[in-house]
């Protein structure tokens, strides 16, 4: 019972209260109102006592200005004035009252809002808090990149690098993965957190693979060389072959470069290492270097999957399989046929003749030249087809003589020799040491002997008898050739100085000349042969004693 009439007093109570509140605020705005009418009512009664008091007559202006059209919308321009201060004053004394008494809720109710206020005061404590003892640890691509306060931070950073990529590079369009999670973690210190500069900087530390929209170049369908756009594209195919259409002073381009194989590009996202500058790609095709510029970056392969509906994609760049070039730089080179025509002029030279005539004054065997020959000169104009720089084609379109040769007058001896006296014995013919018996050649058989020594060691006739050749004779060098009785004659080939000439007799032991390397000779020596009508013999017949590596003395 004790517990009921508690409630019922208390129930009393708040309804004893609320009743006054609400008469309070019937009052306030009772007295509002009527404070309203009585500045209205205060108006009225000044109109009417206005009636009343006896009127000063108008001046004529007055008067004037009264009758006037403005007169009448002064008055009521000045009626509606009243009117609505009169509003304004009564609007403010409402809202006047209406703020006392949400001031007397207030009071009656300060508990409540104390509880509240503090409610409200310890939440954003605890979310202060909150907020500053936790952090959010980045994932970027599978790394750890570290812990940013705010995702705003890490993600102003990737913005940052995305400018600066495009601003490096020169190509607005740089692609790279971009598989960011994020974890709140507890802080544990305050060193432990990235700002925005640290966070760019941990990207770029990160393994990043870059990709741009590119371009491919395809020789007959297949993808070659990688460039940043379709405008170096353009460029690197526009000049294939350009090096092959440069003129010489003697050339003239006829047909510009062609390349046999179907050239062309398609844009595609390539890796960024794999681009190659414009100059590299040309030199590259045109096969001036067999390799590409890599700098070892992942290609596309590496970021392509499969997915469940069979269509291939790109993890988070979220691109087409197809859309990507996925070679490298180590694909083999393409084999190009550049073809180019030219007119070109030069000049070849005219053979001369060479006329013989009889000089009774010379001995048989014996010429002398009375007049040089010189070759002529012609202009040749020819067009000349070529592949990748070689010539494979050549028609002669015009010859024309610039300049005769002129014939060579050769004089032939047809004197006599003088009769011939040998001993009929051979001696050697000079000093040194055996280089060569019988080795393939002249010295096949042992028919030829080879007598080392320094160059200007003296060479001296085997046998009296008299000089056939005197001159340059081939393999031989500066040879001399001496005629002996009964059809022997010896030859000594290489020497680097002749001391006689031909139809002149010598004597056995005559120095005739000094030893050399003329000819086909790997160094100083003698090459000494004995023959019986112009045939070579067997050296060994002549001298038993020879062997590879002795030493022989001259005229021994």
């Amino acid at each position: 019972m004790k517990f009921k009439f508690v409630l019922r007093r208390n129930e009393a109570k708040h309804l004893d209260n609320a009743y006054k509140q609400m008469l309070k605020r019937e009052n306030r705005q009772h007295i509002a109102k009527e404070t309203h009418l009585l500045n209205e009512n205060k108006s009225l009664f000044k109109q009417i006592d206005s009636i009343d008091k006896p009127k000063k007559e108008p001046s004529k202006f007055e008067q004037w200005y009264m009758d006037t059209w403005i007169y009448g919308q002064v008055q009521e321009i000045k009626e509606d004035l009243k009117d609505n201060w009169y509003v304004f004053k009564y609007h403010v004394r409402k809202f006047r009252y209406i703020f006392l008494d949400k001031l007397d809720y207030v009071a009656d109710h300060s508990f409540q809002f104390a509880a509240g206020f503090l409610a409200l005061v310890s939440c954003m404590v605890g979310a202060f808090v909150y907020n500053h003892m936790f952090g959010y640890e980045v994932t970027f691509n599978g790394e750890n990149i570290g812990i940013v306060k705010d995702t705003k931070e890490f993600e102003n950073a990737m913005k940052k690098v995305d400018s600066n990529l495009s601003e490096w590079y020169a190509n607005p369009s740089i692609f790279y993965e971009k598989s960011v999670s994020y974890r709140k973690v507890p802080i544990k210190k305050s060193s432990d957190i990235l700002d925005e500069k640290s966070c760019e900087k941990n990207i770029y530390a990160s393994k990043m693979d870059l990709f741009c929209s590119g371009s491919v170049i395809t020789v007959n369908g297949e993808e070659t060389v990688r460039v940043a756009s379709k405008e170096q594209a353009k460029t690197v195919i526009n000049n294939i072959g350009r090096k092959y259409e440069k003129e010489k002073s003697n050339e003239r381009l006829i047909k510009k470069a062609q390349v046999d194989q179907d050239l062309a590009y398609v844009d595609k996202i390539v890796s960024l290492d794999s681009v190659q500058p414009v100059e590299n790609a040309i030199g590259y095709l045109n096969g001036e270097s067999n390799a590409l510029q890599n700098h070892g970056g992942s290609d596309a392969k590496t970021l392509l999957n499969e997915t469940d509906d069979g269509r291939e994609l790109v993890s988070a760049l979220n691109f087409r399989a197809s859309d990507f070039s996925s070679g490298n730089a180590e694909d083999a080179r393409p084999e190009l046929t550049i073809r180019t025509v030219k007119e070109v002029t030069y000049t070849e030279d005219i053979k001369y003749k060479t006329e013989y005539q009889d000089d009774a004054e010379i001995y048989v065997g014996e010429e002398k030249v009375k007049r040089k020959g010189k070759k002529g000169i012609k202009k040749v104009t020819a067009i000349n087809t070529y592949k990748n720089g070689k010539v494979v084609k050549s028609e002669v379109k015009d010859k024309k003589v610039v300049e005769k040769p002129v014939v060579k007058l050769v004089a032939r001896g047809t004197k006599p020799l003088p009769p011939v006296t040998s001993t009929g014995t051979f001696l050697m013919p000079a000093s040194g040491q055996i280089s060569a018996l019988n080795k393939a050649g002249s010295h096949a058989g042992y028919r030829a002997v080879d007598i080392a020594n320094p160059m200007g060691t003296p060479i001296y006739a085997s046998d009296t008898g008299v000089v056939t050749r005197a001159s340059w004779y081939g393999g031989y060098g500066n040879c001399i050739e001496i005629k002996h009785e009964n059809g022997y004659s010896t030859l000594y080939g290489h020497n680097s100085a002749i001391l006689v000439s031909v139809g002149q007799k010598v004597e056995q032991g005559e120095q005739i000349a000094r030893m050399g390397s003329t000819g086909n000779s790997t160094g100083p020596h003698c090459h000494f042969e004995i023959k019986i009508n112009g045939v070579r013999q067997i050296i060994l017949n002549y001298f038993t004693y020879l062997s590879n590596g002795i030493h022989v003395n001259a005229l021994q």
